[in-house]
């Protein structure tokens, strides 16, 4: 989800109209863009916990609700290549919270 809207600009939407019912699974991650913090990757963004950034994570998980989704929602957390993350026994309780959040939402 991270991808369509950071690097292809493209709202929730959008992405699943082009995607039709083919969605299996669902990757979550989330990030804000700010050039000037210390790590920030080249273009710009940085990785948060979902819920804490910019991206359209909600809104799209709310219209893969609507729509019946009951794929996998895995969360994509790159402690391994981006040290400055949360360990994952922080940032995996934070990940199901936000999840339980949104199904509450609807």
């Amino acid at each position: 989800m991270g991808h369509t809207a950071r690097v292809g600009g493209e709202q929730p939407a959008e992405s699943l109209q082009a995607l039709g019912d083919r969605v299996y699974a669902i990757h979550i991650k989330d990030a804000i863009l700010d050039a000037s913090h210390p790590d920030a990757m080249k273009d710009g963004w940085r990785y948060v916990s979902p819920g804490e950034g910019e991206l359209p994570l909600a809104e799209a998980v709310g219209l893969l609700k609507e729509r019946g989704f009951d794929g996998w929602a895995v969360f994509e957390h790159e402690k391994r290549w981006h040290g400055e993350l949360p360990e994952p026994e922080e940032a995996f309780p934070k990940y199901v919270a936000w999840m339980q959040a949104q199904d509450n939402r609807r």
